[in-house]
């Protein structure tokens, strides 16, 4: 389904390790899915994002929690939680 109206109801009922968007990659969706996730990844947990180039949004995001955005060797974008 429309990960903004899975997501939502999923989170809601646990908290996660791991978050990978890989989903429509708008500007966004991509903002409204690392603000959903973030809120539920566990303490040590990542938030990984594929395709962080074709939009700000990564970085956006990263700067409104006040995180510097790390990449992976395959280009993921990369958030460690804490």
């Amino acid at each position: 389904g429309n990960s903004l109206e899975v997501l939502p109801k999923l989170l809601e009922t646990c908290y996660v390790d791991m978050f990978i968007h890989d989903s429509e990659h708008s500007y966004e969706t991509m903002m409204a899915e690392y603000n959903l996730a973030w809120r539920r990844i566990k303490p040590g947990g990542l938030l990984l994002s594929d395709d962080t180039g074709r939009n700000e949004a990564f970085i956006d995001f990263c700067k409104k929690i006040g995180k510097k955005p790390l990449w992976t060797e395959k280009g993921y974008g990369m958030l460690m939680r804490f």
